[in-house]
């Protein structure tokens, strides 16, 4: 998980999805939660405000297509409200050097 101090200091928060790198390893459900509780979305609604397939959105959620592009990325948190530490894997997250 992110550290609590470097979300507290907006570090994650306001990173860019450029500064993610080329392609972006999602929590597949994390997504389906987020799309499911917080954009209160169906498969169908979010593939429309993305403007892609819910296939796609299907094979995110699963772990079949467990990363995107920057866009890509950028189009799911706007799409679903959520801060980019929230779709996140694992191997994408920070942690303090301490």
């Amino acid at each position: 998980m992110v550290d609590d101090n470097l979300r507290f200091l907006g570090i994650v928060d306001n990173m860019t999805t450029e500064q993610l790198g080329p392609s972006i390893a999602v929590d597949g459900a994390a997504v389906r939660y987020h799309r499911l509780y917080t954009a209160h979305l169906g498969v169908v609604g979010l593939a429309r405000e993305m403007g892609i397939s819910r296939d796609y959105i299907h094979k995110i959620e699963s772990g079949k297509r467990p990363t995107v592009s920057p866009e890509m990325f950028g189009r799911l948190k706007a799409a679903l409200g959520v801060d980019t530490h929230a779709l996140l894997a694992p191997q994408n997250q920070l942690t303090a050097v301490g």
